[in-house]
């Protein structure tokens, strides 16, 4: 029988990563350079072309497929996305997929598109009139679907996601958002690691962008990986922590 401390995951993990904005989920994502191909859905990788920091050359590597909204009275973020899973997917299944990581960034813009598609559908104006239940539930019921075929794929895989705060017994806690609703619990429990992005005051007029893996009253979060672990060691290296080489 294996002992605990062999009880490593073997497979490639999936990893959702959330946070406010600007606590480093794109910029952390691009650490992979060539390993990773990134789904692009709010063009959050041209802005982290700007960083000047160790993992610069790195980002430059990265292989990037951009799906943001082009016509907002059609929108196929979304529906693009998606083919583009099928399409790995294909090329997982023949041996021919280049990357050893995926990742889609992100959740929140995902959902949107799925919202903003349904509401089309049902010839609604998203920017005047609110959707109602059942087309919530459409497009809450899609993004499970795309998380599901993400889960699937044998390489590592990556989602990020934005936060909303919601008030639980009269305390303001973040959960895990997707456009004024909170997200189902179902779909973080498809992914192996949930990893909070903050970033905090280290002093001397600097900031240091960390990783929460232990839950809290107020967060969401499970791992193996150290809690509070500096971004700036690079996803390669938190990767390898989960006994997972890339």
């Amino acid at each position: 029988m294996p002992t605990a401390a062999e009880l490593k995951r073997t497979s490639p993990p999936s990893i959702l990563i959330y946070g406010p904005p600007g606590t480093g989920k794109t910029s952390l994502l691009g650490t992979l350079g060539e390993k990773v191909q990134i789904l692009d859905l709010d063009g959050g990788v041209r802005r982290t072309l700007s960083l000047r920091d160790d993992w610069r050359e790195e980002r430059l590597k990265c292989d990037v497929v951009e799906l943001e909204e082009k016509n907002p009275a059609r929108p196929d973020a979304a529906k693009n996305a998606k083919l583009q899973l099928d399409h790995i997917s294909k090329l997982c299944k023949a041996g021919q997929y280049p990357f050893q990581a995926v990742a889609v960034d992100g959740l929140t813009f995902l959902a949107e598109s799925y919202l903003k598609a349904a509401c089309v559908n049902e010839k609604l104006d998203f920017s005047h009139q609110t959707p109602h239940m059942r087309i919530w539930q459409l497009a809450i019921q899609q993004v499970q679907n795309f998380c599901m075929r993400l889960k699937s794929l044998p390489i590592v895989r990556i989602l990020t996601a934005h936060t909303q705060l919601v008030t639980i017994d009269e305390n303001e806690v973040e959960r895990i958002g997707i456009y004024g609703r909170n997200l189902p619990i179902s779909i973080p429990g498809l992914f192996d690691e949930i990893w909070y992005t903050k970033v905090r005051n280290a002093g001397g007029g600097k900031v240091e962008f960390t990783l929460r893996t232990k839950p809290s009253g107020s967060i969401t979060a499970r791992s193996i990986v150290e809690n509070n672990a500096n971004q700036n060691e690079g996803l390669l290296n938190l990767i390898s922590q989960l006994g997972h080489k890339l």
